[in-house]
Parts: structure tokens; sequence; C-alpha cells
């Protein structure tokens, strides 16, 4: 399942009770574009998950769960997803160009999506990343990949990102909200996607947070990004 641009927003669900996951993702299924999981999810409530996800929402499910292995089992990791009906998957770009091509022909074999990690959001740790970054973008135009994943707290890069991938590639942004990035932020610079949890699901009322994130994204505050917090490294 190809993820449709509708609100802008894929919601991440670092949720480790299923119940509680399975509810909230019900709930909120209608303004959200798609539904991101990550490790903690998968360990504590199972593989099964990405199946229960999708038949209470019928939205594709993506799969961020930071692999950074050898070949083997990176694809062997990659396989055993898409045979539980993963819909995308997050990729290091730092596994490597040889293993970044192998994935991306796995998964769009069956019309799935890979997206590449670029870099990390928090300052502490983009500094490992930061030298590589564009590196990995340039790998992911070269396969063209579904799309990249690009820091939010780092708008400028959306745009840099833009420039050097293919039209019809994506961009998707984690880091909103919780990491200090304000919603509609990254689209506002040419993200497709905006990767939203806390903010939402530990809102007091996440329909009514996830409303108001699609109007910000539909109609934009023209003087969100002031060109200090635009052009900060």
């Amino acid at each position: 399942m190809i993820i449709k641009r509708e609100s802008g927003i894929i919601l991440s669900l670092d949720i480790t009770d299923k119940e509680e996951l399975l509810d909230i993702a019900k709930d909120l299924s209608k303004y959200v574009d798609a539904i991101k999981i990550g490790n903690p999810t998968l360990y504590m409530c199972g593989i099964n998950i990405i199946k229960e996800i999708k038949k209470v929402t019928n939205l594709p499910v993506i799969g961020d769960f930071k692999f950074v292995d050898v070949p083997f089992i990176t694809l062997t990791n990659i396989s055993i997803l898409l045979k539980n009906n993963i819909d995308g998957i997050m990729l290091w770009g730092s596994v490597g160009r040889e293993t970044l091509r192998r994935a991306n022909k796995l998964i769009k074999k069956d019309d799935n999506m890979l997206f590449v990690i670029t870099s990390f959001t928090c300052s502490d740790a983009q500094k490992y990343t930061d030298q590589y970054w564009q590196e990995f973008v340039n790998f992911a135009s070269e396969f063209e990949t579904f799309g990249i994943q690009v820091p939010a707290t780092k708008p400028h890069r959306i745009i840099q990102a833009r420039n050097i991938l293919k039209k019809e590639q994506k961009i998707i942004c984690c880091g909103i909200g919780a990491q200090g990035p304000a919603p509609s932020s990254a689209i506002q610079v040419g993200a497709d996607w905006e990767i939203i949890g806390r903010e939402i699901y530990d809102s007091v009322d996440p329909i009514k947070r996830a409303t108001e994130i699609n109007n910000e994204i539909q109609y934009p505050n023209s003087a969100l990004l002031t060109f200090d917090e635009f052009c900060k490294v």
C-alpha cells in the first residue's frame, strides 16, 4: 500500500501497550496518511502488530527499525517485514551503497516503499551523520528510492535534498513538536509529510490536536519560520 498525500501527517506511535496503540491508531486514522512504528512497539507487541494496525486503520504502515548491519542480515530483516505486510521501511544510508541498492530492489519488487534515513534529529548525534548526510541523499537519488528522511530540526537541508532528488521522490521529516519544530514548518520548505507522534497522542485531546495540525498544514502561518531558525545548523 503506497502512502497518499492528504493530511501530510505520518503518525508515529512509539507505544508498547498493544490495546492502547490500536485504539489510538483507529481513532486517528481519519486524520493521518500512514502509521509509523519503531523498535519499542515491535519488541513488545510482536510482528503481527503490523497486520493489526492495517486492519483497524486501512493505512500504510512504515517500519522505522534503524537497521545498520551487513547485507545478509539487513536483507533478511527486510524480507521478514515484507512477508508480514509492512508497506514502507526506513533504512539508514550508513548501511552503504550496495546494501541500499539491494534493499531498494527487494522492497520495490512488491511496490513497497524505501525511505533512506539521512540524519538524526537530535543535535548530540547529528555530528556523526552531518558529514555523510548528502551522500545518503545521493544514494537515494541514484537508486530512485521512494523517498528519504530529513530532520525537521534542519529545515535548510530539506531544500538542499529537494534539489538533489528526482521530482517524484518524497521527503518525510521527523522531530516535529516534541523536538522543537512547529507543525507545518517542514512542509512549508518542501517536505511531503511530517512524522508526528507525542505532539498528537500525548495531548489532552489527540483528535482535536490532529485536526489543528491538519489545519496548520493546509493553511500555514507564513511567519512560522524566522530567518535564524531556517538557517540554524
